[in-house]
């Protein structure tokens, strides 16, 4: 699995780093987010909540990335390499092993998700849209809005 090592210093390495990047990449999202996306470029789009989610998780990534090529430093000589190359991560996700025909199963739900979110997001921007179309069922975009 991910978290198996070839010895129990390199499993923690592995922890420490992965938690490590991770409180990095949020606060240099957040850090990118507030100060350079909102105050200095003055974007729009990144106002209030608008745009954290996609900032943190971008320079989460990097920071990940950054993580584990600090990772392959410290491993010993013939040892397996951390990169983006591998499929372990698939494990996480519910496949038995790494054949296709269960490395499928977990694309095809994934897929299934993000094509459900993706619905789910353009409802929600139709729904609380009052400039294109505000005449188009006024009464469920009042509910949706929680005006009643």
């Amino acid at each position: 699995t991910f978290w198996a090592a070839e010895s129990v210093g390199l499993a923690f390495l592995r922890w420490f780093l992965s938690v490590l990047a991770v409180i990095f990449g949020v606060f240099i999202g957040r850090l990118l987010l507030v100060r350079v996306l909102r105050q200095r470029w003055h974007l729009m789009v990144f106002e209030g909540c608008e745009g954290a989610l996609c900032t943190v998780s971008a320079t989460t990534c990097m920071t990940l990335m950054v993580a584990s090529l600090i990772y392959n430093l410290f491993v010993p000589e013939g040892a397996k390499l951390l990169g983006g190359y591998s499929m372990e991560l698939l494990h996480l996700f519910g496949a038995k092993s790494l054949q296709y025909r269960y490395v499928n199963k977990v694309f095809q739900t994934l897929s299934g998700s993000v094509d459900i979110l993706a619905i789910v997001m353009i409802i929600d921007t139709v729904l609380q849209d009052t400039r294109v179309f505000p005449n188009w069922l006024p009464c469920l975009k009042r509910a949706w809005m929680g005006g009643g």
